[in-house]
């Protein structure tokens, strides 16, 4: 598939009208006539906008970052139906004609691409994210499984232990029958004797 880069080059005015947006967008700032000045200063693949307020001009300034100042020139192309691809790589550079930003799209499947010095691997991270969630998924219905078994398990052992203790009780009773005397001592002596198709040792 093949790769398309833009280059959107924004003048000093239109880069000071974003920032000036932005900062009030952001609370810092209640009308365009609160901001001083706007001044962007490198390094040239990650520059800086410092802006200062007019309440207070020797105060620190505000510093909006590249990724802030991407954020800024977006809502300003926004604003001005500027199209802008949703899926593009996006990154801001300080060149000679002003601040640029490149966006690259449609990059090829499954390849890093290069565009302005920046390494996009969104296709690779987008599929391994997507593994990560299959067997995170599957992992959970073996773990669901397991504990099923183990409840089966358990189960079954609880009742093989109420099937001891009942078959012990009727043992002790038989026995107990056995001893008395008459009638009710012979029918239990012939009833230990007898062994039924279920009993232990045929088994």
């Amino acid at each position: 598939m093949a790769m398309e880069v833009r280059y959107i080059i924004f003048t000093a005015d239109e880069v000071r009208s974003a920032v000036v947006s932005f900062v009030q967008k952001q609370g810092q700032a209640a009308a365009p006539g609160d901001v001083a000045t706007v001044e962007v200063i490198g390094p040239t693949e990650s520059p800086t906008a410092l802006v200062r307020l007019q309440a207070s001009p020797a105060a620190e300034p505000v510093r909006l970052s590249d990724q802030y100042l991407v954020a800024a020139l977006l809502l300003y192309c926004i604003d001005r139906r500027i199209p802008i691809p949703k899926q593009a790589a996006k990154k801001v550079e300080l060149t000679v004609n002003g601040l640029t930003m490149t966006l690259t799209s449609d990059r090829t499947q499954g390849a890093p691409s290069v565009a302005s010095h920046q390494v996009s691997y969104g296709e690779i991270a987008n599929r391994a994210t997507q593994k990560i969630g299959t067997v995170q998924e599957e992992l959970t219905r073996a773990l669901a499984r397991a504990d099923y078994a183990e409840k089966q398990i358990a189960q079954a052992e609880e009742t093989a232990r109420k099937a001891e203790a009942a078959r012990r009780r009727s043992s002790a009773m038989l026995t107990a029958v056995a001893l008395v005397p008459g009638l009710r001592g012979r029918l239990g002596r012939w009833l230990v004797k007898l062994k039924f198709p279920f009993a232990e040792d045929s088994v």
